[in-house]
C-alpha cells in the first residue's frame, strides 16, 4: 500500500468503499484515525451482522469475527470481516472522532481541518465567525476522501459551498467563515464618505443571474454506485445503491412565468445527511435567489 492515500472523512457518510489494508485478515480502513462508529457493512448490498467492538489493535489483529459478521475497531478506524466477501464491501459510518470527539456540522468540521490538518494557530482563526455559522447552519453533513490526493482547501471549499457558505483569510490574517443570507431588516452599522471611498455594482454569479425559479438540493450522497448487487438485496436498497444522491426540489412557477431567463439552481454534492435539512435549505435558497425581484450585489471599499 506504499504510496497510496489513506482514507479520511468527517461526519455521516453512506456506502463508502473502504480500502482493504490486510487481505489475509480481511481488515478494511475507513478513516486515518478514530471514528465514531459503523452502522452497517454490506457485501454486494447484503447487510452483514455486527459483532462486538474491538477493544485494542492487538485484539483486531488476533481475533476474527464469526462468518457473516463484522467487527469495528473505532479507535483506529478499521473494520474486520469474518469471511471472504463475494463482491464489493461498503459501509455506512460516522467518521472522524479525533480530538474532542465526533462532529458533523460544517463549521465544526472546517475548524477541525484548519487546526489538525493545516496547523493553523488560534491567532489565525476568527472563532466568532464559526460560532455564527453554526448558529444559522448546524445540520449534520458528511464527506469522505479516498481516491488520489485531495487538499484541505478542496475539502473545505466543498463543505462550505454545500451549505451556501464561504470562507477565507481576512486582512488581519485570520480565517473566517460566513453564509450568504438576506440582509437584516435593521442596519447593524452605518458608514459615511469619511470611511467609504467607492460603491460599485457587482454581477451576480451565472448560476443565479438574473434569478432562480427552481432549487434542487442534494442529500445522502452514495459514495459507491452499484449495479452488481446480490439477488437477495431488497428493492429499496437497490434503488439507493444505483443513484449517486437524493434530491429535494422546490419550484416557483410564478417566477418562471415572469422571468423567462430565470434558472434552475442546484446546490451541494449530497453532503446533507438528512432529507429534512435539504428541505430547509432549498426553501432558504429559493427565498434568497428567487422572490419578486433580482438581487443586486454591491462592492463597498
Amino acid at each position: 500500500l506504499r504510496g497510496k492515500s489513506k482514507p479520511k472523512g468527517w461526519g455521516s457518510v453512506l456506502n463508502i468503499s473502504p480500502p482493504l489494508v490486510d487481505s489475509a485478515k480481511l481488515i478494511y480502513q475507513l478513516n486515518d484515525g478514530a471514528i465514531n462508529g459503523v452502522s452497517a457493512v454490506y457485501d454486494r448490498g447484503v447487510a452483514l451482522v455486527a459483532g462486538s467492538a474491538y477493544s485494542s489493535l492487538s485484539d483486531l489483529q488476533t481475533t476474527a469475527p464469526s462468518a457473516g459478521q463484522y467487527r469495528v475497531y473505532a479507535a483506529g478506524g478499521y473494520v474486520r470481516l469474518g469471511s471472504t466477501p463475494s463482491g464489493t464491501v461498503t459501509c455506512d459510518a460516522t467518521l472522524d472522532a479525533s480530538g474532542a470527539g465526533y462532529i458533523s456540522a460544517v463549521s465544526d468540521i472546517v475548524l477541525r481541518i484548519l487546526v489538525t490538518q493545516c496547523g493553523l494557530y488560534s491567532s489565525e482563526i476568527d472563532p466568532a465567525s464559526f460560532v455564527n455559522l453554526k448558529t444559522v447552519q448546524s445540520a449534520a453533513v458528511g464527506i469522505w476522501a479516498n481516491a488520489g490526493l485531495v487538499s484541505a482547501a478542496q475539502i473545505i471549499e466543498q463543505l462550505l459551498a454545500g451549505v451556501g457558505a464561504f470562507g477565507g483569510f481576512s486582512r488581519q490574517g485570520a480565517f473566517s467563515v460566513g453564509r450568504i443570507d438576506l440582509p437584516a431588516s435593521v442596519g447593524a452599522r452605518a458608514f459615511d464618505e469619511t470611511v467609504v471611498t467607492r460603491v460599485s455594482r457587482e454581477p451576480l454569479p451565472d448560476a443565479v443571474d438574473p434569478m432562480v425559479w427552481q432549487v434542487r438540493v442534494a442529500y445522502q450522497r452514495n459514495y459507491t454506485i452499484q449495479n452488481d448487487l446480490a439477488a437477495s438485496v431488497p428493492a429499496a436498497r437497490r434503488t439507493f445503491a444505483a443513484e449517486a444522491e437524493r434530491e429535494s426540489t422546490i419550484t416557483d412557477a410564478g417566477v418562471q412565468s415572469r422571468r423567462l431567463l430565470s434558472k434552475v439552481y442546484r446546490s451541494g454534492d449530497g453532503l446533507f445527511a438528512n432529507e429534512a435539512d435539504a428541505v430547509t435549505e432549498k426553501i432558504r435558497l429559493l427565498t434568497l435567489w428567487g422572490g419578486t425581484e433580482a438581487r443586486t450585489p454591491f462592492r463597498v471599499t
